[in-house]
């Protein structure tokens, strides 16, 4: 089979690749700027600039937007040009469709959102639209030590300054990043809605006992949301608001999940 990947060296794109190719599947690593998808099998797209990679001031609100619907308009101009399009295509999105939901339980048909991050995925699923099956794959937090909220999270906990943010109510929606792999190579041909979560949504004060007890560190620390909010400005959102997010397709459509806890996911980094 051919894969086509957009964001093929980010933190899932480079999880993918490394999938695929290790099954003897040929990957062609799409630019952002697409201009050739003939022949190709299934088209990944995985492109748009890191939600924390830096403080949102009004340009950068602009990339986060620009460099999800940009990419995925050019991809799928290039499918309507090619001679022998793609079976599928498998898009991007995130459950911050759904915006900050406290308590409530959101499933695929769940109504969108209010707010930044609600609106992008908005328009980046509205981008996604052509002749072919397309999936929008909405990504929940992806847990792995090689990258994403334990990147950062891990050494302030190995260092005994682990903390719950806010109430600690929040749920966080999360997926580890082997399932979110073998997601996505489960759903070619499927279409609409994905939430790529795991089962059980966590609220921040469970993940933080969880983490600091598989590091053996303790975690008695709590940064008041206001700070968090002053420190980091739109950023913060992803770790206060609270999005309560079920895999209800996902399920139905045969997935079974390797780490379908948070204690399974974070296993890994347990100190021996």
């Amino acid at each position: 089979m051919k894969v086509a990947i957009t964001g093929s060296s980010g933190l899932i794109g480079t999880a993918l690749r490394e999938s695929y190719e290790d099954d003897g599947h040929t990957v062609v690593r799409l630019p952002r700027v697409v201009e050739d998808v003939n022949g190709v099998d299934v088209v990944v797209n995985l492109a748009g600039a890191g939600i924390g990679a830096r403080r949102w001031t009004a340009s950068y609100r602009d990339v986060i937007l620009r460099s999800r619907v940009d990419t995925t308009s050019s991809l799928v101009a290039a499918i309507e040009r090619a001679r022998r399009p793609p079976k599928a295509l498998l898009s991007a999105s995130g459950v911050s469709y759904y915006g900050d939901r406290g308590d409530e339980v959101l499933t695929e048909s769940s109504v969108g959102g209010r707010g930044f991050l609600p609106s992008v995925v908005r328009q980046w699923e509205a981008a996604a639209v052509a002749d072919i099956p397309v999936c929008h794959l909405r990504f929940g937090l992806v847990m792995t030590p090689a990258g994403g909220v334990l990147r950062e999270l891990v050494p302030f906990f190995r260092a005994g300054l682990g903390a719950q943010f806010g109430s600690g109510r929040q749920f966080w929606s999360w997926i580890s990043l082997v399932d979110a792999v073998r997601a996505i190579r489960h759903l070619p041909g499927a279409q609409g809605p994905y939430n790529v979560t795991a089962p059980e949504p966590v609220r921040n004060s469970e993940f933080t006992r969880v983490l600091a007890s598989t590091l053996g560190r303790p975690a008695v620390l709590r940064v008041p949301g206001w700070s968090l909010r002053l420190a980091l400005g739109g950023v913060a959102g992803d770790a206060l608001e609270s999005i309560r997010a079920r895999p209800d397709r996902l399920v139905e459509a045969g997935f079974r999940f390797e780490h379908g806890t948070i204690a399974a996911a974070l296993e890994p980094l347990r100190t021996r």
